[in-house]
């Protein structure tokens, strides 16, 4: 064994007597094809660059791998098979590694050359975990506690995916700020490039000299020795940086690397209490497990690590281990034994005082407004005083609740000075007998003081403790101390929950003008916008709500912060305040199946799915609520496991329509759509999309029918149905009334604009993408902008406006980087490769396409991996690599019969008949060709029209003469179409395929009609057809 050391104590990474200490100045074009912008750092693997990719316009980061690792007889093909393993772990903590490559680099003075071989990656603009504690000290346990979950979780999906890192540290962790809160920061692990699988568990468990890639304060024990890594060596570096990060030092240090790595096989570390003695006892335990000489002793998971930092397992399982649950309470809205529009919003508030006095202590589990709202509308309960004894139990079935208080009010007086007379009764919604009736009188003035009296009769006819002083002040702050914004408030809250939220809104923003300070406000004004989809404004909203919730009760300042981070995306900070809220109500549905939502939004389908079986631990009926199955149904669509999802889905659908919960329903419906979708039945996803739609519409919820109508127009479109996708879009945006502006109305207008693209419609299609674009402007969505900038620059390229379209796609390429958004990107980057493969730049063509591939290979898009190796299919046959096109051809035809979609497998088809003719096998050429128009007879989609038109065409060419004067026939017709249309690529091949089947008769016309192609298809810059059409007049 060997160490050798580059900087204080890099492992590993000799560095030869005539090498450079930096190999790349500034503006060196590496490969022909990566610039250097700066250099970064140089480390024990070698140099990171930021460059600039010249064939992709955007900036990445540029690693090049240590000369003498590269320069082994097996360094390609180990670095290439690495780099496939590395492309397994796609996760928001993870680097994404993009490409591998090589450079032949000359010397000075001497003139030699060598090759460097490189990888290309994210380039992350932010600082190491190493600079930010050297710059920052020791950190307080739950600022480590937030960052540690971000690297677990990056840790256990790379195990997931059998990849070991083997020199997690410090320095290989990137704290990068959120844009939408800086003071919140993505974590993000790097060098999985370089990391060695589990499936190569053979090479690992044999390294030879000079194969140690480490760092010596960071090294496992087997790593020190030699031995076989397996995840646990992982676990024990990310003990190490816990260490490091809690006690502002590391565990092990000595003077040189080869003791500090010795050090740890001989003594065990000083425990990190005894450097910060004001650290929880579990520090100890859970560090110095983690730091465990034997594999075995350590934690099986990163995230088992968390939990126990946490004393108790609230990473992977919220204490929801209650023996036995709390008893829970609905309050509903007293009846005015007047009607009076002037006292109306009295029912409001005096419910919410009351729920907000009987919450207070947390003795009992108290139903919101919105759930009491939700189920009085969807159990259709009169409004009554009482309820009959069925009533309870229907009741008891919807949400689970022990004791129901019901009542009546009378106002008697003027307007604000009234005199107010409340009975109540408190029911138990089992038996159905009356626990206590309560009768007052007082002032509407003083309505405060009138319900702390009912409030405490009431605490004591159930046994609950009397109020703190410091409670009974919280109670008094349920409502605005502004008579006039208390009225607002109410009327609002009840606007809210009738789905009036466009009237909500108006009530709510003169409630903060009235009263600024009062923080409910805000959080209703942020929750009135969200079902409005006006997503920016709600963020705002949210965000006042969470600067103002200092004076709130516990629970009530946790749940703001909750939705204020959920808002802003800032996922870590809601799992926390989640986690809170979980920990104050332990036996809460809506809190748990809250944070594992949060979980799966940051990107930890496991963490949620742990989640999920504590919720299952609750007592029945708890255990049993159609919320559980809905977010597992969820949480395992995002593990990709479809067929559990749609078991899930369905589990709550069934509970659901049984309790009569047809939001819950609906949702569920819209969940196992999804699912049925992915596992190949999109007929059924349809009929799920429009059953949930008319369920939302029972319940009164248009914003939800509208989305389960867009769910089908998606799921029509995968059909190929476009004339039904446009029906029910065009629908959808007619009952969009009051979500004009919304995020909503943006994603109903981008779908019409993709429809009637398709149909061969480019104007409308054109002017609903830019409405959308517009309105995502004004809603200052990036990602959604983005995503439909990269949607019009499709329309443009159809239309022959082809820079533009570059153009557009180039920055829809950059914005969707930054964003993270694979989806977007791998689109901009396939649409760029179809443009280079009209203006004839093949070499771009391929690397755009293999881009797009990439992307959606990591991300699990099949459908869209299959569609974009059939364009890369098309590629292959250009550059004459028919075998190449032909597999590719072959491996769609599969996938679309699987997925029984006639009318892509016509596209497959024809394709297949195209590499066919160019193999010289016309029988199975005239055999695709027949079964891609039967397959696409029906085809609703100009494109694929199109193909299947122009490919009859070319193989006319080798034909009869009476089938040259068949497609003769058939393509002036499609010609018309195409300009009416002004599909200009489209035009200009049917042209020439025209063209091509009279040539034969009149050259002189064939010339001039090529010219002409020539110049139209020159002009614009499609340069591939005009030298098809110089070829095709023999020039």
């Amino acid at each position: 064994m060997s160490f050798a050391r580059t900087d204080r104590e890099e492992l590993g990474a000799p560095r030869g007597p005539d090498l450079p200490e930096r190999t790349f100045p500034d503006g060196v074009r590496i490969a022909g094809r990566y610039q250097v912008l700066r250099f970064i750092a140089k480390g024990s693997q070698g140099e990171v660059y930021a460059v600039e990719d010249l064939s992709l316009h955007e900036c990445v980061a540029l690693k090049t791998i240590h000369p003498e690792r590269a320069s082994r007889p097996d360094a390609l093909y180990r670095f290439k098979d690495e780099l496939r393993l590395a492309r397994r772990v796609t996760h928001p903590n993870v680097c994404r590694v993009f490409d591998l490559g090589e450079h032949l680099a000359v010397q000075e003075p001497s003139g030699k050359s060598h090759a460097v071989m490189f990888l290309t990656m994210e380039l992350l603009e932010g600082e190491t975990l190493q600079a930010y504690v050297a710059r920052s000290g020791r950190l307080p346990p739950e600022q480590v506690l937030l960052l540690a979950e971000q690297m677990a979780s990056a840790l256990d999906a790379a195990h997931a995916a059998r990849i070991i890192h083997r020199d997690f540290k410090s320095s290989n962790v990137v704290l990068i700020p959120s844009p939408a809160s800086p003071a919140s920061l993505r974590v993000v692990v790097t060098d999985f490039g370089l990391a060695m699988a589990l499936a190569r568990e053979k090479d690992a468990s044999a390294p030879g000299a000079g194969d140690f890639i480490g760092t010596p304060s960071y090294m496992s024990p087997e790593q020190v020795r030699g031995e076989a890594l397996s995840p646990a060596s992982d676990i024990y570096s990310f003990g190490v940086v816990l260490y490091e990060l809690a006690t502002g030092r590391l565990p092990f240090d000595a003077e040189t690397p080869l003791a500090t790595a010795s050090l740890r096989l001989d003594a065990p570390p000083t425990p990190p209490r005894s450097w910060v003695p004001e650290l929880e006892p579990q520090w100890d335990t859970a560090l110095l497990r983690c730091l465990a000489l034997k594999p075995q002793d350590r934690f099986a998971t990163a995230a088992e690590v968390v939990a126990a930092l946490r004393s108790a397992p609230r990473s992977v399982q919220p204490p929801l281990a209650s023996p036995q649950a709390r008893r829970s309470l609905a309050v509903f809205t007293p009846r005015s034994l007047r009607a009076s529009p002037e006292t109306a919003w009295l029912s409001t508030a005096l419910a919410e005082v009351l729920t907000a006095e009987l919450s207070a202590s947390g003795q009992v589990r108290l139903l919101s407004g919105e759930e009491v709202a939700r189920m009085r509308r969807e159990l259709s309960l009169p409004e009554e005083e009482g309820f009959a004894r069925e009533t309870l139990g229907r009741i008891r079935a919807h949400s689970l609740v022990d004791l129901v208080l019901t009542g009546t009010y009378l106002a008697i007086g003027a307007a604000g000075a009234a005199t107010l007379r409340l009975d109540l009764s408190l029911r138990d919604a089992g038996s159905g007998e009356t626990v206590a009736h309560v009768t007052e009188v007082g002032s509407e003035q003083d309505l405060l003081a009138l319900l702390s009296r009912v409030g405490s009769a009431l605490r004591q006819n159930l046994g609950l403790e009397p109020l703190t002083p410091e409670q009974a002040l919280r109670v008094r702050g349920a409502m605005p101390s502004h008579p006039e914004a208390a009225r607002l408030y109410a009327e609002g809250l009840a606007a809210l929950r009738d789905y009036e939220a466009a009237l909500a809104v108006e009530r709510l923003q003169q409630v903060v003008e009235r009263e600024p300070g009062f923080a409910l406000a805000h959080s209703a004004l942020a929750a009135a916008y969200q079902a409005l989809f006006l997503a920016e404004r709600a963020k705002k909203a949210a965000r006042r709500a969470f600067e103002l919730s200092e004076g709130l009760s516990p629970e009530e300042r946790w749940l703001v912060q909750a939705r204020h981070h959920e808002a802003q995306a800032d996922w870590v900070s809601a799992i926390e305040a989640y986690r809170e809220l979980v920990r104050l109500g332990p036996d809460s549905v809506e809190y748990g199946t809250a944070l594992a939502s949060a979980q799966m939004s940051a990107g930890k389908p496991r963490e949620a799915l742990a989640t999920i079986e504590a919720l299952r631990s609750l007592p029945a009926p708890l255990s049993e609520d159609a919320r559980i199955d809905l977010v597992n149904a969820t949480a395992t669509s995002l593990t990709a496991d479809f067929e559990a999802s749609r078991r899930h889905a369905g589990l709550a659908v069934e509970k659901a329509c049984h309790a009569g919960q047809w939001v819950l329903a609906a949702s569920a419906l819209i969940s196992e759509s999804f699912a049925v979708r992915n596992l190949g039945n999109p007929v059924q996803a349809v009929g799920l999309a429009a059953e949930a739609g008319q369920l939302f519409l029972k319940a009164g919820d248009r914003g939800g029918a509208i989305r389960a109508m867009l769910g089908q127009a998606i799921a029509l479109i995968d059909l190929m149905r476009l004339r039904d996708a446009e029906g029910v879009t065009a629908e959808a945006r007619r009952l969009l009334q009051e979500y004009r502006g919304s995020v909503l109305e943006g994603e109903a207008l981008g779908i019409a604009g993709w429809v009637h693209c398709h149909l061969g419609d480019l104007d409308a299609a054109l002017k609903f993408t830019r409405e959308a674009v517009t309105l995502y402007q004004g809603l200052e969505m990036p990602a959604e902008l983005s995503h439909h900038d990269v949607q019009g620059a499709v329309v443009l390229r159809h239309q022959g406006a082809l820079e533009e379209a570059q153009r557009r796609l180039e920055a829809g390429c950059r914005v969707a980087q930054a964003n993270g958004d694979d989806y977007t990107q791998a689109w901009a980057q396939q649409e760029l490769g179809l443009l280079f493969m009209d203006r004839g730049y093949r070499l771009q063509a391929r690397s755009r396409l293999e881009r797009a591939l990439t992307l959606r290979q990591a991300r699990g898009f099949k459908a869209f991996v299959i569609e974009t190796e059939l364009e890369l299919s098309k590629l292959a046959l250009e550059e004459g690599l028919t075998d190449q096109a032909l597999a590719l051809a072959e491996q769609a035809r599969a996938f679309y019969v699987e997925q029984q979609n006639r009318d892509r497998e016509g596209l497959a088809h024809a394709q297949l008949a195209r590499v066919f003719q160019a193999k010289g096998e016309a029988t199975q050429a005239r055999e695709s060709l027949a079964r891609a128009q039967a397959l696409a007879a029906n085809s609703e989609d100009v494109f694929i029209q199109a193909d299947v038109l122009l490919t009859r065409a070319a193989l006319a060419l080798l034909g009869s003469p009476a089938e040259q004067e068949e497609a003769e026939r058939q393509l002036p017709g499609f010609i018309e179409r195409a300009q009416q249309a002004g599909l200009k690529g489209l035009e200009f091949r049917a042209r020439l395929s025209l063209v091509a089947l009279g040539r034969n008769r009149d050259a002189d016309r064939t010339r001039a009609a090529c010219s002409e192609i020539e110049l139209a298809a020159t002009r614009l810059g499609y340069m591939t057809l005009a030298q098809q059409a110089r070829s095709l007049a023999g020039r």
